[in-house]
């Protein structure tokens, strides 16, 4: 038995009582998929029928089905798949029997959804586009044509990568890996899918979206810029992208703040949220803008724009440094001295000459990073103090006039109690005094008027004497009495 150079190949297949012999051309592909769909791309919830086709008659050979070299339970010809899922994606082949030995080539299914005209497009292994540090993701280039007779080259950021094929595998990922992954059909880039972005999150436990800096410290000078860039556990090209800056919502949107000619008015913690009611918001980032002499990381900054205030009035100083103030502690001295108060802004109010003094402050309690002294001078205000006095000596009148009253008032009571008591004594006397003289009279009149009857019955008149006698006693009597 022998071939033609043509590549003509002859092959046995069993019948019915003799054997036949058929010469077919099939270029040395004896078993072969096809499909009922024009494409490789079948939408999520479609269907496909695949069929098995030979040189030899299928009703004398069994079929079997495999999908990624993986047996389905499925037999025959033809195999139904509807109801599509993107689990329904692979390369499917068929065998004439179990053993494998007659394989057809692959054929690759897609199943998933793509915009009009998007017959490339980058499918990834997670759900969403952030993968933290150490992490691993696998991107697949999907399209309508099939992937063994195409090759499939992969960019980042615009640059070609030395991987191919139609799955890019990316394991250990730092923040190297992160950038916008493009596949491409051909070489030419003629078909090339739609840009996949993949952000390499740094491992911090519980921190979902964080800021991130175009400097390595936290300072930079007047006039300089700074972009800032907001990444996530979520795909930003669906979500939006909110700024702020000391909590006050700024006008810019989008995963990157970019900060030019800047000066002390950028000078704030900048925070980004995934959407407008900040639920997802990030930590905050301290931005310091200012001029530094060499060597100067740590200097304090004041509110008022001379070191003199005035009594009673208020200042408040700003530690700026190189670092994040939410990493490190601020400590603040006044002449050498700790104070109690701690934080990048020290707050003075009710100022008193007990205030002046030099003011520093310290990134760590060991005092290695400490700013130049700040001289606080705090002036006496002298009508302060003159409506302070004025104020006192009212308040010492008042008191004055307040005790007098009350010790006056007293007296007057008093003095109205004593009269009081007096005239009712002397009312109580002189009541005694007459009601002894009544007593006194009545017995006087008791007495008279005994004398006076005796007298009556001593010197009654007698006829036998003379009238100028007895008249002139008894006027006399009148007179004793």
């Amino acid at each position: 038995m022998t071939t033609s150079t043509e590549g003509y190949m002859l092959s046995f297949c069993p019948v019915v009582k003799n054997v036949r012999l058929t010469v077919s051309s099939t270029n040395g592909e004896d078993v072969k998929v096809r499909s009922s769909v024009t494409d490789h791309v079948v939408k999520e919830g479609g269907q496909v029928t695949l069929t098995c086709t030979s040189a030899c008659s299928f009703h004398q050979l069994d079929v079997h089905w495999y999908r990624n070299s993986h047996a389905l339970p499925e037999t025959g010809p033809a195999l139904h798949l509807s109801g599509l899922t993107n689990d329904d994606t692979g390369n499917y082949t068929c065998s004439l029997d179990s053993s494998g030995q007659k394989t057809s080539a692959p054929w690759c299914l897609l199943v998933g959804e793509y915009e009009d005209g998007e017959d490339v497009k980058v499918r990834s292994s997670v759900t969403d586009n952030v993968v933290k540090e150490g992490g691993q993701v696998t991107l697949t280039c999907t399209s309508a044509c099939s992937f063994h007779q195409l090759d499939v080259h992969w960019y980042r950021n615009g640059h070609a990568l030395s991987e191919k094929g139609p799955a890019l595998h990316l394991s250990n990922l730092t923040n190297d890996n992160a950038g916008d992954y493009t596949c491409s059909l051909y070489s030419s880039r003629q078909k090339t899918s739609a840009p996949w972005s993949l952000v390499v999150l740094e491992d911090e436990d519980g921190e979902v979206v964080k800021v991130r800096s175009s400097v390595t410290d936290n300072v930079v000078k007047e006039g300089g810029q700074v972009t800032l860039t907001c990444t996530s556990a979520c795909s930003f090209h669906q979500l939006d992208v909110h700024w702020y800056r000391n909590g006050h919502a700024l006008s810019e949107t989008g995963p990157t703040l970019h900060l030019s000619s800047l000066t002390n008015n950028n000078t704030g913690n900048y925070t980004c949220s995934l959407d407008s009611s900040g639920q997802k918001t990030s930590a905050p980032w301290s931005l310091l803008v200012g001029e530094y002499e060499d060597g100067e990381v740590v200097k304090v900054r004041s509110s008022v724009t001379d070191h003199v205030v005035k009594e009673g009035g208020q200042v408040t100083l700003t530690c700026t440094s190189a670092c994040s103030f939410h990493q490190l502690d601020v400590l603040w001295y006044r002449n050498g001295h700790a104070l109690s108060e701690t934080g990048p802004a020290l707050h003075l109010s009710n100022l008193t000459n007990n205030n002046t003094g030099n003011y520093t402050c310290s990134l760590d309690s060991s005092g290695q990073k400490t700013s130049v002294p700040w001289s606080l001078v705090v002036l006496e205000d002298e009508g302060r103090h003159n409506v302070t006095a004025t104020g006192k000596v009212k308040s010492f009148w008042l008191l004055t006039v307040s005790v007098v009253s009350v010790v006056l008032a007293g007296f007057l009571l008093l003095l109205a109690g004593l009269v009081f008591a007096k005239r009712r004594q002397a009312q109580k006397k002189a009541s005694d005094v007459i009601q002894k003289l009544e007593v006194d009279c009545k017995q006087e009149a008791v007495g008279a008027s005994e004398e006076v009857s005796y007298a009556t019955v001593h010197f009654k008149r007698n006829s036998s004497r003379s009238a100028p006698g007895p008249e002139h006693e008894i006027v006399y009597s009148e007179v004793v009495g």
